[in-house]
């Protein structure tokens, strides 16, 4: 009797803290975007939306179902308003709703977390010079007339091992700008890939990248996506190399 006891306590617990996990009684709340009885088919919908938001799951409902939820979606004018938002912004289903939880009683699935990103910023001046796995990275521009671009150099013992130039991006001396990420996109490379980035004041404002990886022989560049504002560069970029 104790050992049944002890196990349904546990059990018990186990599931208190799985779903407290799903619980939204704060200033937020999930977004349901659908439900349907097959997880493989639940899955193939959160993949769609795991740009849009920071965390996409399936939950397993009471009833059985599985249900695709994004967030976090702040409500800071209440749920009715920030659903109305959701749906003005246009891409997600019109029967959407918003959600506290409370039916929800596993997680069945989340979305991989965003691989781990280092980040160096270059506004201008000297060069910005710092090593990564004993490789020196080099960020700097260069001029062409009135108009600078964004550069990145690698260099190993000395040597130059690449040299790339953000033609995307055309700047001034007092606007320049650019961003240098590390992360691991890819795996099967032998190191880890770095996204050279530069955000440009035109009259679309847009962030354009180049993916700097090392296929083992050399060092090549893929062109990334060009992003309306700063977007998630990490997520949205990583297909480029498949």
């Amino acid at each position: 009797m104790f050992r049944l006891l002890a196990a349904l306590m546990i059990s018990g617990a186990l599931a208190t803290a799985a779903h407290a996990d799903l619980l939204r009684t704060g200033g937020d709340r999930w977004a349901v975007i659908a439900s349907t009885r097959d997880l493989d088919n639940a899955i193939g919908i959160a993949n769609l939306y795991r740009h849009r938001f920071d965390d996409v799951r399936v939950a397993e409902s009471a009833n059985g179902w599985f249900a695709v939820i994004a967030g976090p979606v702040l409500i800071p004018q209440g749920a009715k308003a920030a659903r109305q938002k959701l749906w003005s912004d246009g891409g997600l289903p019109e029967d959407l709703f918003l959600s506290n939880g409370r039916s929800f009683i596993r997680t069945a699935w989340s979305s991989p977390e965003a691989p781990a990103v280092q980040t160096w910023s270059y506004k201008g001046g000297q060069p910005l010079i710092f090593e990564v796995g004993g490789m020196e990275i080099e960020a700097s521009s260069v001029a062409e007339g009135d108009i600078r671009y964004p550069t990145i150099t690698l260099r190993k013992a000395g040597q130059v091992l690449f040299k790339e130039v953000l033609k995307g991006a055309e700047l001034s001396a007092d606007s320049m700008n650019s961003e240098v990420r590390v992360a691991w996109l890819d795996r099967s490379a032998v190191e880890p890939q770095i996204i050279f980035s530069s955000y440009w004041n035109g009259a679309h404002c847009c962030t354009v990248a180049k993916i700097l990886s090392n296929n083992g022989a050399s060092w090549r560049s893929v062109e990334g996506a060009t992003l309306d504002g700063g977007g998630d560069l990490p997520r949205v970029i990583s297909s480029r190399l498949d």
